[in-house]
């Protein structure tokens, strides 16, 4: 029986921190599948006020996922959680991400 891997990706949006991430997993598998799922964007001054500004590192991690697909043969996922008032501000949308990757 062959055995099968995949490979999950949680993390907070930093978008070089992601692309080095994937770069050295697929450099070391090519293989098997990878489930990429973040988990909310950096702010500008971080403390989440009205007039913080949110940085977009997701936009930049899903279109850079969109051109590694096309050269792995689709084996990448991408998915995008936010956190909820429901869970703890901390690991809340961690937690949802590692659930995720276990269904």
């Amino acid at each position: 029986m062959k055995k099968k891997f995949c490979h999950l990706l949680v993390g907070f949006s930093v978008f070089p921190y992601f692309k080095n991430l994937i770069e050295s997993t697929i450099r070391k598998d090519t293989e098997s599948q990878i489930i990429i799922v973040t988990t909310g964007n950096p702010k500008l001054f971080g403390w989440g006020g009205f007039f913080d500004l949110e940085y977009k590192e997701n936009l930049k991690i899903r279109k850079y996922v969109d051109t590694i697909k096309k050269k792995i043969n689709n084996k990448i996922f991408y998915f995008e959680l936010s956190n909820s008032k429901k869970y703890s501000n901390k690991v809340g949308a961690l937690y949802r991400a590692y659930n995720l990757g276990i269904k």
